[in-house]
């Protein structure tokens, strides 16, 4: 039985092209986790978390970098693959050093467009992301 990878989202630079991302995952199954950088107000929480795939955490921008550090050396290190979107350069060089000691990490990066967004491998070749899940 092959181990379904954990879909993780790190959304600081906007949060429109995450949140598409998410819902397509949601239509075929795929749950996805969606680290937040910083707080929405009321309007915007409600029209984000109305899918049941998908967990969004809200994290002050104070204490991000380290709590969403430490949710994904938990799953790395307990051996699940994972599947990491990242929106922001510096934070993406960051995942980058950890995929060099964690061989099931697989980092993609998201980028918002006219299209809801676009995703690319870490050379800024634009990827489909379906075959990385």
């Amino acid at each position: 039985m092959e181990l379904r990878k954990k879909v993780v989202i790190v959304s600081e630079a906007g949060w429109q092209g995450a949140r598409q991302l998410s819902i397509e995952l949601s239509k075929h199954g795929i749950a996805a986790t969606i680290f937040i950088k910083g707080k929405l107000n009321r309007d915007e929480v409600n029209m984000i978390t109305k899918y049941k795939e998908i967990k969004n955490i809200f994290i002050s921008q104070k204490f991000f970098m380290v709590i969403m550090l430490m949710r994904v050396l938990f799953s790395v290190i307990f051996l699940k693959p994972i599947v990491i979107f990242g929106t922001k350069e510096k934070t993406e060089k960051t995942l980058l050093g950890l995929g060099k000691y964690f061989k099931n990490i697989c980092l993609l990066k998201l980028r918002e467009s006219k299209n809801y967004f676009d995703v690319f491998d870490s050379s800024m070749r634009p990827v489909n992301y379906k075959d990385f899940l």
